[in-house]
């Protein structure tokens, strides 16, 4: 009973102060987002619905698994040489046995385009350059590396390196 007794004190505050502290991560995470967003002149929504509709994918054109219900916290959309691209947190479970948390660049490209790009990817995943891609519908694909969060003064880096991925060569950089 005098060990219960103690887990008890000492794991009630424990928990509070994880709570807290996971609470304080979360919103400084949404500020440091909201302020990368300015910083590349994207626009900062509080959840996927948030996002207008014309800017974001159906749930059924989405190109991951999960859908957009996987979608967590704050989403960013700018547009790149006129291509709507959205940037968040996603957070799914694979059979029930594995969970992963990524963070996705998804961008809107003409499908004739993607086709070019990405002749073998129709509604599938492949690897490029260290990196995942996979396709969605009417031309909605994303790009992550599994398992990986990317921080907030990593955001503008990994843009760059997914666009290049996605958007050929040839058309205009991301200014720096």
């Amino acid at each position: 009973i005098l060990i219960i007794l103690i887990l008890v004190i000492v794991g009630i505050p424990s928990g509070i102060a994880l709570f807290v502290y996971l609470l304080y991560e979360e919103e400084t995470k949404k500020k440091e987002l909201r302020r990368m967003a300015l910083e590349i002149g994207f626009a900062a929504y509080p959840n996927i619905d948030s996002v207008p509709i014309n800017s974001r994918p159906d749930p059924i054109d989405f190109p991951l698994e999960g859908g957009t219900r996987a979608i967590e916290g704050v989403v960013l959309h700018g547009k790149i040489n006129s291509a709507d691209v959205l940037i968040f947190d996603y957070h799914n479970s694979f059979e029930a046995e594995y969970m992963y948390y990524l963070t996705v660049a998804c961008f809107r490209i003409d499908p004739k385009s993607l086709l070019l790009r990405f002749p073998d990817l129709m509604f599938g995943r492949t690897e490029v350059e260290g990196r995942f891609v996979e396709c969605g519908a009417r031309g909605w694909v994303g790009v992550y590396m599994l398992d990986h969060l990317v921080k907030p003064g990593e955001l503008c880096r990994f843009l760059i390196e997914a666009k290049r991925i996605i958007i050929p060569s040839s058309s205009k950089e991301l200014p720096t």
